[in-house]
């Protein structure tokens, strides 16, 4: 987070372990990414394919991060792309 760049600076190296470095991985959820946007953008270009993530977030246990970022992303994913539509506002 912004306040954080005083302690680890823009480019933070160092032990990832480390809770109280200024910069961590997170979980979908955790922090302040609009997955939606993500996902919409995705669909746009025609992506329909799987979603993937990398648990390296140190505040929480490896099934507690699979468990939250699962149940925050689900009722987000896009199954099928958009069939059309034949009214007026819809014609290209």
């Amino acid at each position: 987070m912004k306040h954080n760049i005083g302690r680890s600076g823009l480019n933070p190296n160092g032990n990832y372990r480390r809770i109280d470095r200024g910069f961590r991985f997170r979980m979908p959820g955790w922090r302040n990414i609009s997955w939606k946007n993500v996902i919409t953008e995705l669909a746009r270009v025609g992506y329909f394919g799987s979603l993937n993530f990398e648990h390296e977030d140190i505040t929480m246990s490896r099934l507690d991060g699979i468990s939250k970022t699962s149940a925050y992303l689900k009722p987000m994913l896009i199954g099928a792309p958009f069939e059309g539509r034949n009214d007026l506002n819809f014609r290209f």
